[in-house]
């Protein structure tokens, strides 16, 4: 079940203490000042729940409570009992329906890791095996001596 939004019971609040009047012909009703801080602090209770400030509301409406016990004697015990009233349904009302505001979480940032370097493998360049040059042995030329060709033994005359 939903509970009832508490506007409209401050406004029978506020109403109440209006038509309470005002002391100046009557001496049994509220002083002017006196209405006038019952009627501010109702107004706070009422601030205090719409910001979801269910502890201060608690306390605008001990506030109020407090206020009608400050009353002067020459009060109406009939109006004093009236807002009494009010105000302990009030207060009823405050502590449950009123939810504290929960803080929306704000998502933390996380650390993400930053990329590092997968070193890859470089292909190697392998010695492809070349031929060496084997030497060969080049041919000298070696001086041939025709047989019988011509000049004769050394030393012979002949």
């Amino acid at each position: 079940m939903r509970p009832r939004p508490l506007h409209p019971l401050l406004g029978l609040v506020l109403a109440a203490l209006l038509l309470g009047g005002c002391g100046n012909q009557n001496p049994h009703l509220l002083r002017q000042s006196d209405a006038d801080r019952l009627s501010n602090t109702t107004d706070e209770v009422a601030q205090f729940v719409s910001d979801h400030d269910c502890a201060g509301a608690n306390k605008a409406v001990q506030d109020a409570q407090n206020q009608v016990t400050e009353l002067p004697r020459s009060t109406s015990q009939r109006l004093r009992q009236n807002l009494s009233g009010w105000y302990d349904h009030l207060a009823t009302r405050v502590r449950s329906d009123c939810t504290e505001a929960t803080p929306t979480p704000t998502p933390t940032p996380s650390a993400t890791e930053t990329p590092s370097e997968t070193p890859t493998a470089t292909p190697t360049k392998t010695a492809t095996p070349t031929a060496t040059p084997t030497q060969t042995a080049t041919p000298t030329d070696t001086p041939t001596v025709e047989p019988g060709g011509g000049a004769g033994v050394p030393g012979d005359n002949g």
